[in-house]
């Protein structure tokens, strides 16, 4: 369960922003099952698969929230990496060695820089 503080924390992070909406979405929708149960026992039984869908739910909301949590961290720790993606374009078998060979060079170069 996220607390307020990590909730705020949370939304200025553009990352997790629309995860934590979803999350309290979840949590209105949990609340108006509960409240829409009542003592009737068809709707109870209804109401607890309901609950069980989103109890699911909720806990993979916060394992993606903790994995981007986790990448955050990484991307303060290495903040030097970078990711570089080669095309070949328009011209065939030439085309696709050219980019091959510019990719290979690029990996050389950051081999002897470090």
């Amino acid at each position: 369960m996220l607390d307020i503080t990590t909730r705020e924390e949370l939304r200025k992070n553009q990352k997790t922003n629309y995860l934590v909406g979803e999350y309290e979405r979840l949590e209105i929708e949990e609340e108006k099952v509960r409240e829409a149960m009542g003592d009737d026992p068809e709707l109870l039984e209804l109401g607890k698969e309901e609950l069980a869908s989103v109890k699911v739910q909720l806990e993979a909301l916060e394992k993606q929230i903790g994995g981007i949590l986790e990448g955050d961290k990484e991307e303060e720790e290495f903040p030097n990496e970078i990711i570089l993606e080669v095309r070949a374009g328009a011209g065939g078998d030439e085309a696709s060695l050219f980019a091959w060979e510019l990719a290979h060079m690029y990996e050389k170069y950051t081999e002897t820089r470090g």
